[in-house]
């Protein structure tokens, strides 16, 4: 019986060290693409979704509008 509880609790602690991998990657990859944003459009997608916006956000939005935000940078050069 209490070799169950051991591995139950190894098992728990496994998905949770994996679980934890995964949200830091998740964040390095957001840090990595804001990094990488050109800061005009950087600043107009802070002004499109406001000040409360997360990194994850800005991304987002990034990704789904690269087009639109590249050629911002590309007027401002």
């Amino acid at each position: 019986m209490k070799t169950n509880n051991t591995n139950i609790t190894y098992a728990f602690l496994l998905i949770g060290f994996i679980a934890v991998l995964g949200i830091a990657g998740r964040e390095d990859y957001n840090q990595a693409v804001i990094e990488s944003i050109p800061i005009e459009a950087y600043d107009a997608i802070r002004e499109k979704l406001g000040p409360e916006c997360s990194n994850r956000d800005i991304v987002k939005e990034y990704e789904l509008n690269r087009e639109q935000y590249d050629s911002l940078y590309a007027v401002w050069k």
